[in-house]
């Protein structure tokens, strides 16, 4: 028996019939095994390849976490009041990807609330503080892009067009075309000077671990191949 969960209802009787027990038995590994599931003709082979992936994964994440890391003080840097109309636009722009992200998911704003239990004000008040942080992380950026003289030259802008364009599966002309009309090549100038500034604050940043012992910038580092791919997606 086991309790009801409505409090103050008599407890609830069932029985338990097992019809059968399955034990899964896995297959010998063996370099045939190996070879007949993966590209690979050993078993030793295949675990390097395995232990070499994992190895990159997790380099991939820390590199991430870097980057990240490295936003969050500097946003934290920022003691000065942002004005209220940078943050209403930054407010304004993540309210209408909310409500893209739930149009795409065939979600109505009010079936989200009655899902979530969250109001309305409770999530503006939530976008309204991610708003002032990005706005934060917006200035500092291009302090930093100021301070050491960086800038998007017409060779990244190019190079941003054509990635832009693949991942959308355009022309590179055409959409070119559509951000010139639109007259949006000055944001997506802005767009690359200031990820090229985070590159630079991530480059001249001190990595330590938890204990504040150094890390070698070497072991976050993957071969140049893969830095390749990574660019390309």
């Amino acid at each position: 028996s086991a309790p009801h969960p409505v409090e103050g209802r008599e407890d609830i009787d069932f029985e338990v019939e097992i019809k059968g027990v399955k034990e899964r038995v896995l297959p010998e590994v063996t370099d045939e095994w190996a070879n007949d599931v993966s590209e690979f003709e050993t078993v030793d082979e295949l675990r390097t390849d395995i232990s070499d992936r994992i190895t990159k994964v997790r380099k991939i994440q820390a590199q991430m976490a870097v980057r990240e890391k490295a936003a969050t003080v500097l946003v934290e840097l920022v003691d000065a009041e942002v004005p209220d109309a940078l943050v209403g636009a930054e407010l304004q722009q993540r309210l209408q990807d909310f409500a893209l992200r739930l149009n795409a998911q065939g979600v109505s704003p009010e079936q989200y609330f009655e899902a979530t239990g969250q109001s309305q004000a409770a999530l503006v008040e939530e976008l309204r503080e991610l708003a002032v942080q990005g706005v934060k992380a917006d200035l500092a950026l291009r302090a930093v892009a100021d301070a050491e003289s960086i800038e998007a030259t017409d060779e990244d802008v190019d190079e941003e067009i054509e990635r832009l364009a693949q991942r959308l599966d355009q022309k590179a002309t055409k959409l070119r075309q559509d951000l010139e009309r639109a007259d949006q090549i000055p944001a997506v100038r802005s767009d690359i000077r200031k990820r090229k500034a985070l590159d630079w604050l991530v480059e001249h940043v001190e990595l330590v671990d938890e204990q504040g012992e150094p890390i070698e910038r070497a072991a976050l580092e993957l071969p140049a191949d893969d830095n390749d791919e990574q660019e390309d997606e």
